[in-house]
């Protein structure tokens, strides 16, 4: 009886709402053969021998550091996919567990006269596995669990750090909330910029025109990545042709 209640705890019920999210997420890596465009930009910052490609005003470091550990090492879209699907199940995970501790057995008695004295015994123990299980049926987090774009990245820090939050609020004194809070909202930084000052068609460097990657950004014929969707076209059809590049215009 008793292995039966810790199997059928919501910790444990948690790391199953997790792991059947990395699961599904991996079942989306057949279907996405080629990277897009998007994430060419990221996986060239930290592939040795792949030309960067610059990155505009609208991106930020956090996802070419997501996946610097194994883009570093193979230009394998499967494995790379494979990696950000398993690690899209360890993120769903560390961003609902925070709120382990305020709803069920878990949560710490509130202060009294607390507003959040009430919450843990007017929510079922359950909420936290449920509400993490209604996140993963989206289609949006199942597909983009093996891609790489930053707003579910993004999503995984807020919820993590919204949780971090309310324990603090719940538990004043301890360090351990404030820790995770402040680590959260670090990592909430990163996937998207602070601000878009620094775009080159803001700057005037192109000429207050859009840029352009330069020709030898496009990824080489003989790389997995060039069959990337997404590269910018003009209407006409023509590609796009950056500052400086030797070829003639069309």
């Amino acid at each position: 009886m008793g292995r039966m209640r810790r199997l059928l705890s919501p910790h444990a019920l948690l790391i199953v709402v997790a792991t059947g999210y990395g699961c599904a997420a991996l079942s989306q890596v057949p279907s996405l053969v080629a990277f897009n465009w998007d994430e060419v930009v990221y996986a060239s910052q930290v592939r040795p021998g792949v030309p960067a490609v610059p990155m505009s005003a609208p991106r930020a470091w956090g996802m070419p550091l997501l996946l610097a550990p194994v883009a570093a090492l193979t230009q394998s879209v499967p494995v790379i996919r494979c990696y950000l699907a398993v690690l899209a199940g360890v993120c769903l995970y560390l961003a609902f567990r925070p709120w382990l501790g305020l709803f069920g057995p878990a949560a710490r008695p509130a202060r009294p006269r607390d507003a959040l004295e009430e919450a843990p015994g007017a929510v079922s123990r359950y909420a936290v596995p449920l509400a993490a299980a209604l996140f993963v049926t989206l289609w949006s987090t199942v597909l983009y669990g093996a891609m790489a774009y930053p707003n579910l990245w993004l999503a995984f820090a807020l919820v993590a750090a919204a949780g971090w939050f309310c324990r603090a609020l719940r538990e004043p004194g301890r360090t351990g909330p404030l820790v995770g809070l402040a680590v959260a909202l670090a990592a909430a930084s990163l996937p998207r910029p602070r601000c878009r000052c620094s775009s080159p068609a803001r700057s005037g460097r192109y000429g207050g025109r859009r840029a352009a990657p330069p020709c030898s950004a496009r990824p080489r014929a003989g790389s997995p990545w060039a069959g990337a969707r997404g590269w910018p076209r003009r209407s006409s059809g023509s590609a796009i042709r950056s500052p400086g590049c030797a070829r003639a215009r069309r």
